[in-house]
């Protein structure tokens, strides 16, 4: 069991904060990472879509590589499903004052991952990127991950005001060679199965994991794949953010306290 060991020692450096930090490349608003089966790496930020290559010199750069054009508030989100990496143009337009979400939440958007992707036809100027579908009824469209058995996005809702997010689901038909909406279910995921106020979600080994303000819980699929009610794995006077995969458990970032939490997988 060396390699629990020696993850538990990375872990806990990270915690501690002993490890060097080293700023890698600037972007605004800089909010979801993804890394994909290809091992490249992109962000999102305020402005829309990066990817960090790294330079003839050695260093990194953040290369801007897709936006909405949609006057987004944010861009959000990043998950990987067919050779495309869905995202967030998110938009704080149209406030229901009754619901306290807003009726224009932004889009749910598509970039390929293909080399030939500029010849992609689409209804926006850069052909790479393909719209999903518009969002709507929605206070902080967020955290995204791919539920690959079924063809679908998952997308997070933090609607903490009133505790009504949840997470929605995206069912994708990819038989047109490009992503096309094929089933749309808004917070799939609510108040009914134990969440509130979505932010971050994962799934891992066909269960969802997902942050919902200082809770970090798990949702397990059913045989017919309906969600079960979410249980509390770790929870804390705070508001837990994005979280990934790591030493047989999770990393999650404490938005408040500014801190990691390693939680470990049952």
């Amino acid at each position: 069991m060396r390699w629990i060991s020696s993850c538990l020692i990375v872990a806990a450096l990270l915690l501690s904060g002993c490890l060097q930090k080293t700023p890698v490349a600037s972007i605004k608003d800089a909010e979801n990472i993804r890394r994909t089966t290809d091992g490249r790496v992109f962000v999102t930020g305020g402005d829309g879509l990066f990817e960090i290559r790294r330079n003839e010199s050695g260093s990194f750069d953040a290369i801007f590589v897709a936006t909405s054009e949609q006057g987004c508030s944010y861009h959000a989100g990043l998950a990987e499903l067919h050779d495309w990496l869905f995202f967030v143009c998110a938009r704080q337009t149209e406030l229901s004052l009754r619901e306290l979400n807003f009726i224009d939440s932004g889009a749910l958007l598509a970039y390929s991952l293909r080399d030939d992707c500029r010849a992609v036809e689409s209804s926006l100027p850069d052909g790479c990127v393909v719209p999903i579908t518009d969002l709507s009824g929605y206070q902080f469209p967020n955290g995204l991950d791919a539920l690959v058995t079924e063809d679908a996005i998952l997308l997070a809702d933090e609607e903490f005001l009133r505790g009504r997010g949840g997470i929605s689901k995206v069912k994708i038909d990819f038989s047109a060679g490009i992503p096309v909406l094929a089933d749309y279910q808004h917070h799939w995921l609510n108040a009914d199965h134990g969440v509130y106020a979505a932010n971050a979600v994962r799934v891992v080994d066909g269960n969802i994991y997902l942050t919902d303000v200082g809770f970090f819980k798990r949702v397990k699929l059913n045989v017919d794949g309906s969600p079960s009610r979410a249980k509390i794995l770790f929870r804390s006077e705070t508001f837990l953010d994005d979280f990934d995969v790591t030493c047989n458990g999770f990393l999650i970032a404490d938005f408040v306290r500014g801190r990691l939490v390693y939680v470990p997988k049952e």
